[in-house]
C-alpha cells in the first residue's frame, strides 16, 4: 500500500509525539492529551475514540485520572491494563509535585503547595491528610485563608503549630 492510500491514522501516534516534543501540550485538545497517554498503554490500536469517550464520560484529564479503576475499564477500548497505567500516571504526577513542594524555597510558594494539595489530597475518595515539616515559611493566618478559599477534603497544618502534629 503506498503512503497516499494509507488510512489517515497511520503515523498519527508519531505525529502526536512530535507535536508534544516541539511545544509540550500547547495547542492540544483535551482528548489529544488523553490520546497521547493512551498510546503508551494501548499498542497498535487507534486510541482517538477511547480518548474522546473518556473525556465525554469524566469531563477532563483530572476526572479521568481520579476515576475508579472499574469505571475506567467500562469504557470501550480501554481494557484492564490501561486503567492501571492511568493510575500510575496520576501517582507519578503526585510524587513529582510532592518532591517539588518539599524544597525549602518552594514551600513558600502557595501555588506549588496548592498544586500538591490538589493532586495528593483533592481527589481522594476518603479523607486523607498530610503535613508540612518546615513551618518557617508559613504563617498560620495565610494557611487558614488559603484553606478557606480552596475546596479540600483535609486541611494541611504545618508541623510545630499547636494544631499540627509535633
Amino acid at each position: 500500500m503506498s503512503d497516499h492510500n494509507a488510512p489517515t491514522y497511520h503515523g498519527h501516534r508519531q505525529r502526536l509525539r512530535q507535536r508534544f516534543l516541539r511545544s509540550g501540550l500547547v495547542g492540544f485538545h483535551d482528548y489529544e492529551i488523553v490520546e497521547l497517554i493512551l498510546t503508551l498503554a494501548i499498542p497498535r490500536s487507534d486510541v482517538k475514540q477511547p480518548a474522546k469517550e473518556l473525556i465525554a464520560r469524566f469531563g477532563n484529564l483530572r476526572g479521568i485520572l481520579d476515576a475508579p479503576l472499574d469505571a475506567l475499564s467500562e469504557v470501550k477500548g480501554i481494557g484492564s491494563v490501561t486503567p492501571v497505567a492511568l493510575k500510575i500516571v496520576r501517582e507519578v504526577a503526585a510524587l513529582y509535585l510532592q518532591q517539588n513542594a518539599e524544597g525549602a524555597e518552594r514551600l513558600a510558594d502557595m501555588a506549588a503547595l496548592a498544586n500538591f494539595r490538589r493532586m495528593r489530597i483533592g481527589a481522594a475518595e476518603r479523607s486523607r491528610g498530610c503535613q508540612l515539616h518546615d513551618h518557617r515559611f508559613f504563617r498560620p493566618f495565610r494557611i487558614v485563608v488559603h484553606i478557606s478559599k480552596t475546596p479540600s477534603t483535609a486541611p494541611i497544618f504545618p508541623q510545630g503549630y499547636p494544631w499540627g502534629s509535633t
